[in-house]
């Protein structure tokens, strides 16, 4: 039988982890749309969706707390840290079971 706790500490690393991904996408796909021109497919649609001033506010905010190199230290950052997320959820259900 499995330990009930841990199966939803599991669960909700897991939630944690694909959040957290979604985050390091964004900054990673912000970046590369910044510095190298790219346009990613769901940056277009997000650029479409939000207003112009939320996101320059939001570009403003990143580039001048770690200049422009900024969206993909804070993404490498975030995208460790999913990682790490989902590899603990993998071992916490392993523990569970």
């Amino acid at each position: 039988m499995a330990i009930k706790g841990l199966v939803a500490i599991s669960y909700c690393l897991a939630f944690l982890g694909v959040y957290l991904g979604s985050i390091a996408y964004a900054f990673i796909s912000t970046g590369l749309k910044d510095v190298y021109g790219m346009m990613l497919p769901s940056t277009t649609s997000m650029n479409a969706m939000s207003s112009n001033a939320m996101v320059m506010n939001a570009t403003m905010g990143v580039t001048s707390f770690t200049g422009l190199n900024g969206w993909f230290v804070i993404g490498g950052v975030v995208f460790v840290a999913t990682i790490l997320v989902i590899m603990l959820s993998s071992r916490t259900m392993a523990g569970a079971i």
